[in-house]
């Protein structure tokens, strides 16, 4: 009973309201289809009902993109040749290795990661170093607020650890991005109501420059770099300041 249980729980959690459906998973992943198929006897059956409702299930990304084998074959044994546990050296999905699979889409802020000292740490072996999957988890693909960023800091940076200051400093950095955003969402719906084209056209152009500046903050954050973030959250809000005057005269 239990069982039959869990497995329900997994099917309903692909069809829940605001989920992708069970059959739109099926037609983009072949992968998942046949896992879905099977739930009795795959592995961690509840990670498909995670993935159908995950960006990666919306937008597409089968599980061969980052387990490996064949999504083009029906056969079990073919369709699952090379891919290797994750506790494999040379598994994608290895934690040592997963920074490297996640940049085949989010090359910024997996470059940014990897060149931090929690990468290194992962190289050397040591698994109290986070992973990319610490903070956006393994299917769902979260994005992270500033009190989750700094609680999951704070296992490894308490206040009597070194870099004490880190885990507030990511959540200080982490919440101003998210205010911003949020500007840029409002100054971009008062953008929508200038009349003359020429001046909604400036004024789109300068939040798009204000986005790619947080941009470049959220990727200060993956590499832990506080300096940087700081100085891209000072840029962007100076940059929506001046959107925001211009939008004034706009008016």
């Amino acid at each position: 009973m239990a069982r039959l249980l869990r497995i329900l729980s997994v099917f309903l959690a692909g069809i829940a309201i605001g989920a992708v459906p069970v059959a739109y998973a099926q037609q983009v992943s072949r992968c998942a289809s046949c896992h879905f198929a099977n739930l009795e006897r795959v592995p961690a059956a509840e990670m498909l009902g995670d993935w159908a409702r995950s960006p990666h299930g919306r937008h597409a990304v089968g599980c061969e993109r980052c387990h490996g084998g064949d999504p083009t074959s029906e056969h079990p044994q073919e369709a699952h040749r090379g891919v290797l546990t994750p506790g494999h050296m040379l598994s994608p999905v290895n934690p040592a290795n997963l920074t490297s699979t996640c940049a085949q889409c989010h090359r910024a802020n997996a470059d940014a990661f990897g060149e931090s000292l929690h990468q290194t740490l992962l190289v050397t072996g040591d698994r109290r170093a986070p992973t990319c999957a610490t903070c956006h988890t393994a299917m769902r693909a979260r994005t992270v607020s500033g009190a989750q960023l700094e609680a999951s800091c704070g296992t490894c940076h308490p206040s009597a650890a070194a870099r004490v200051e880190s885990p507030a400093a990511m959540r200080s950095g982490v919440d101003t991005l998210d205010g911003l955003r949020l500007q840029c969402d409002r100054l971009d719906a008062a953008a929508a109501r200038i009349v003359d084209p020429q001046d909604k056209m400036s004024v789109r152009l300068a939040l798009a420059a204000a986005r790619y500046t947080i941009s470049e903050g959220v990727t200060a954050v993956h590499a832990f770099d506080g300096e940087r973030l700081h100085e891209r959250c000072v840029a962007a809000r100076g940059q929506l300041e001046a959107i925001a005057d211009a939008l004034a005269i706009a008016r």
